[in-house]
């Protein structure tokens, strides 16, 4: 069956579609589940019962009949709220996992933080050493920097390591009672840590491939515009098969050249526009972490240019494509069509 664009949906009533899209919202009441289904063109309601698994924003391809909804259920918002579809099978192409929430990490880095500013302080005024005062700064330093660039806990960890050995050095005998029971809590921590703390440690947080994964699995090319915070990405998913415009070394490159690759391009057309022409970018790959002011003022002029297509967008990425006949059966199935309303509301992923 020839697919059906949910906007068309209310020409099809009493008639079998077959739609292709995200999911956008669900809601479950158990017996019976409702889910809306977003694609390039609208929204429409979707129901069914005994449903697989699914998420927001995973892609699922929907085969049902279209029906009037009940004149007191109709959505005015809706362009398709007079209607919904009734699912009879439902497929899921590929499956959103949920983003963890980053207030667990941030507790702990909070904690981490007062408590050795307590103990530091602690550990003065009971022995009075001079060199205290020294590690007690730089703890208060590297434990400030990650507040203003997040890749600098990794440094503040080792520090607190180091910082925490000092202070119990002042407790000799606590040392050595302590050793003993950590002789056998790190192995154990080792070992179990993954499945007691699955957000944290090695590996990726869930979700965060799943740009590349649809850059790869739509046969997408560049060559690429991306910025700094991405491109280390883009080089562990895409390399050698794609080279990216900039990795994650800001201080590698020339002050001429690091303007085109920040903020400046978003109020600067003309810039952008010769470097576009320099290039012949076919992608726009961006991380759309922090949001930051230049990243926004750059994409919405990219929204309202007909040159390009937005096609994929979670709280991680954004992709956007040139309109160009290699692209045109990944626009028609993926084209957000209201990208800027998207980038507003879409959620922050944690740390």
């Amino acid at each position: 069956m020839e697919r059906t664009l949910t906007k068309d949906t209310p020409k099809k009533v009493g008639e079998g579609v077959t739609l292709l899209g995200w999911v956008d919202s669900i809601r479950d009441h158990g017996k019976i589940t409702f889910l809306d289904l977003r694609d390039r063109s609208a929204v429409v309601q979707c129901v069914g019962q005994s449903l697989p698994k699914v998420s927001a924003e995973s892609v699922v391809k929907i085969e049902g009949k279209v029906a009037k909804r009940p004149e007191n259920l109709v959505n005015p918002k809706l362009e398709t709220g007079e209607v919904e579809v009734q699912i009879e099978k439902l497929e899921v192409i590929s499956l959103a996992s949920e983003i963890p929430n980053s207030k667990g990490f941030l507790f702990m880095f909070f904690t981490v933080f007062i408590l050795g500013i307590f103990s530091g302080v602690f550990v003065l005024r009971r022995f009075k050493n001079r060199k205290d005062w020294v590690w007690l700064i730089l703890f208060i330093i590297f434990g400030s920097a990650p507040l203003m660039m997040v890749r600098l806990v990794a440094v503040f960890g080792y520090y607190s390591i180091l910082y925490f050995g000092t202070l119990l050095a002042n407790f000799p005998v606590l040392i050595q009672r302590a050793s003993k029971v950590f002789r056998y809590f790190i192995p154990f921590f080792i070992i179990n840590g993954p499945f007691l703390f699955p957000n944290y440690g090695v590996g990726l947080r869930p979700a965060v491939q799943d740009s590349a994964n649809f850059f790869k699995y739509n046969n997408l090319h560049g060559p690429i515009f991306n910025n700094y915070d991405i491109g280390g990405y883009l080089i562990y998913n895409l390399f050698p098969e794609e080279r990216v415009f900039v990795d994650n070394r800001p201080e590698a490159y020339s002050v001429s050249f690091a303007g085109k690759a920040t903020g400046r391009l978003g109020s600067d057309e003309a810039a952008w526009e010769k470097l576009d022409m320099e290039y012949r970018f076919n992608t726009i790959y961006l991380s759309l972490w922090g949001k930051k002011d230049s990243t926004k003022e750059f994409l919405f002029k990219r929204f309202g240019d007909a040159r390009w297509s937005t096609v994929f967008m979670d709280g991680y990425a954004i992709i956007l494509v040139r309109d160009i006949p290699e692209f045109d059966n990944v626009v028609h199935d993926y084209r957000i069509s209201n990208p800027g309303e998207r980038y507003l509301s879409e959620p922050q992923p944690p740390y």
